[in-house]
């Protein structure tokens, strides 16, 4: 059971931060437009 929540956190974190690159990359895309 330990072994399936440590594959879970890894998945989530892995997870957030792929979000966070998303969001960071649309930030940079949306910054480039308004120049």
């Amino acid at each position: 059971m330990s072994d399936i929540v440590e594959q879970l956190k890894k998945v989530r974190k892995l997870q957030s931060r792929a979000a966070a690159a998303k969001i960071s990359a649309f930030a940079m895309a949306r910054t480039r437009v308004r120049w």
